[in-house]
């Protein structure tokens, strides 16, 4: 605590202040107003997002012709290092759109954001079908368990070939940990 606030324990004490009063205080005098990020049916924009909304120039991004939609996919596979991007309006399409695999197999965690609350839409929508292995605690899936359910694509006469494998990062279910990449990879 003596790092963050550049008071030492001891000057803590003789006022008696604790470490989380300290931590609310500091909070109180910097946070302003909470902004809730969690989906895009929750967030509530402002009156300068709505303003900044009104004067956006806009095109028809069908045809390529859209600036601002043009800038945030190019900025976002910059920052990705991907050739392009593709803006989407929900998460919801975004999972959808990444699943496109009709007919295949998806291995998902059994607790994942895609298998507890996109209402099946992977496989009513997309057709494709899940495969569940057990989640850890900390939202990652074990190496073992997704190579023991990796089906042989020498099977696909009588089952889906399994051709992806998705990993969730900032898992809802979770504890909103952000994987590194050594497990990624």
């Amino acid at each position: 605590m003596s790092l963050l606030c550049g008071c030492s324990r001891k000057w803590l004490q003789v006022r008696n202040i604790t470490a989380d009063s300290l931590l609310g205080i500091i909070l109180a005098k910097t946070v302003t107003r909470t902004v809730d990020l969690r989906s895009d049916t929750v967030t509530k924009p402002t009156e300068a997002m709505r303003a900044a909304v009104a004067t956006t120039e806009v095109d028809d991004d069908v045809l390529g012709a859209d600036p601002t939609v043009f800038r945030l996919e190019s900025e976002v596979a910059k920052i990705m290092g991907k050739e392009v991007g593709l803006f989407v309006p929900s998460g919801t399409m975004g999972n959808l759109i990444s699943t496109d695999i009709r007919g295949s197999e998806v291995i998902l965690g059994d607790n994942s954001h895609i298998h507890i609350y996109e209402n099946g839409g992977i496989s009513t929508i997309g057709g494709v079908h899940p495969r569940l292995v057990k989640n850890n605690s900390d939202g990652t899936m074990d190496i073992n368990l997704i190579e023991a359910v990796i089906r042989d694509p020498g099977g696909e006469l009588v089952y889906p070939t399994t051709r992806l494998i998705c990993l969730e990062n900032s898992h809802a279910n979770n504890i909103y940990v952000c994987h590194c990449n050594n497990y990624i990879i």
